[in-house]
């Protein structure tokens, strides 16, 4: 009786197997393929890897039934290291959203100037997940295509067009993500043009700021704030010689709001500050010191330029209170923001 029943588990498990791997007409999502070359630098390839997959389906015409996953979760697994993309109800609850059948993912690692690719067919009604063996005529001749050419030329791949993408539902990034806070520090500086008043007195100054802002769950609210710190010169040096030097310190309060960005990427920030400035003006040899509220509002337009760097620029309006006459001025900075999360 025991060997009968052992007998009938491999024959299930046998026809199991040749079920799933028998030609599926259902959908096939290209999922991403994981990095294990122990290096952050071909992290590039998680999705260049299905891209190059997908763009070889093209080349034949026969990528009806599939589609590539798009960057939105990569994007967001670069910036939190603790979302498993590979998990396996993850992977699951992604495909059931389009009724997609097989999900097709895997690994790579480095080899020289070129990397093999081993693959992994997920089945999304049965959960069972299987290894692709180098034989195998759906996928396997697709990884031997992207181990042919140079790790140079699979990056090309992401910049091809015409692919047919399936977008992750955003509900299911943010399920899955922790609450993550972002903390970025920004250094600036530009030019700055009083209006008013001040005009006749000085055409254009000096202004800088620095300032440390933490959003505390940027993953789902996209709203940030921390304390700044700024400086503002402006002189004149004909018959009479004008300086003004201002300090401002905010008191609690500098707000920052991302307009356009999705999950941790920033594109477009609204801002508005408030603070306490200390103020020194001498006209000759009189010297005035005075403490006065200041407030600030702009936007800033923030371009990427490495994994944790970005340049920005901003432009806006910064007031200070003088009680003889307030300082309104232009500013147009640009800067720099890196951040640790």
């Amino acid at each position: 009786m025991k060997n009968l029943k052992l007998l009938l588990i491999a024959m299930y498990l046998i026809l199991l197997c040749s079920t799933v791997y028998a030609k599926s007409d259902g959908k096939v999502l290209i999922y991403y393929f994981k990095n294990l070359t122990g290096s952050s630098e071909y992290d590039d390839l998680i999705y260049a890897v299905p891209l190059c997959i997908y763009n070889q389906l093209q080349a034949t015409n026969s990528e009806k039934n599939f589609s590539v996953v798009d960057e939105l979760a990569y994007e967001t697994y670069l910036e939190n290291r603790e979302l498993d993309l590979w998990d396996n109800e993850y992977m699951r609850n992604n495909a059931r959203k389009k009724k997609i059948g097989r999900i097709l993912f895997g690994f790579f690692y480095d080899e020289g100037d070129h990397i093999r690719v081993r693959g992994k067919i997920y089945y999304t009604e049965s959960g069972l997940i299987l290894d692709i063996p180098e034989d195998n005529e759906e996928f396997a001749p697709l990884f031997q295509g992207v181990e042919r050419v140079t790790i140079s030329e699979v990056r090309s791949c992401g910049a091809l067009e015409g692919v047919k993408t399936y977008k992750i539902p955003a509900k299911l990034i943010d399920d899955k993500e922790t609450s993550q806070s972002k903390q970025v520090f920004s250094l600036s500086g530009s030019a700055v043009f009083p209006v008013g008043e001040w005009r006749e007195l000085y055409t254009v100054g000096f202004y800088g700021n620095f300032s440390y802002i933490i959003f505390p769950k940027r993953n789902r609210v996209r709203l940030g704030f921390g304390p700044e710190l700024g400086v503002i010169f402006m002189g004149r040096g004909d018959d009479e010689f004008i300086s003004s030097s201002l300090f401002t310190i905010p008191l609690g309060a500098s707000i920052q709001y991302v307009l356009v960005g999705k999950n941790m990427t920033d594109r477009l920030i609204a801002s508005f500050s408030a603070g306490l400035a200390v103020s020194i003006l001498q006209v000759n040899d009189t010297r005035e010191e005075s403490f006065d509220f200041y407030t600030k509002g702009g936007l800033s337009y923030i371009i990427r330029l490495a994994k944790r760097n970005e340049l920005s620029l901003s432009a806006g309006l910064l007031s200070v209170s003088f009680s003889e006459t307030p300082l309104n001025t232009v500013y147009g900075d640009i800067g720099f923001r890196w951040f640790i999360f």
